[in-house]
């Protein structure tokens, strides 16, 4: 898997819309068929919560995190001003949380480009986990 070409999936749906994540996996996870727990890094893209998406992080960021063995998670979420900031994007980076929950969970982290580090803190908030790094 390149990072030209992440993995696309739905994590939810709101209003009829489809809301996505793009996950990037490293090497290791594609090989013999051995089921393994891999760490997740939830990175959320910038912009304020009003504009951006999934492409508008930091490539090399990505790529350093699958060097270190760690599947990274992009998420998309409903932007402001279309949808309220806590029933939007708050509520889509939480339930991202949720469809993740049969990962390895005490070595999910959550990670946000400027100006919305808000984002990720609404993880720990939300789900009492303690979100260390890894």
């Amino acid at each position: 898997m390149s990072l030209d070409t992440p993995l696309t999936v739905t994590y939810k749906e709101a209003n009829g819309s489809q809301i996505t994540t793009d996950i990037y996996l490293p090497p290791s996870t594609s090989s013999n068929g051995e089921i393994k727990k891999y760490p997740v890094l939830i990175n959320i893209h910038g912009g304020a919560f009003m504009l951006g998406h999934s492409r508008m992080v930091s490539m090399p960021q990505i790529q350093d995190c699958l060097d270190r063995g760690w599947i990274v998670l992009v998420p998309n979420h409903r932007l402001c001003p279309q949808v309220d900031i806590l029933e939007g994007p708050m509520t889509d980076c939480r339930d991202l949380l949720r469809w993740v929950y049969n990962g390895h969970l005490d070595s999910i982290l959550a990670s946000a480009d400027a100006p919305s580090p808000s984002s990720s803190s609404s993880y720990r908030a939300d789900m009492n986990l303690s979100l260390i790094p890894i």
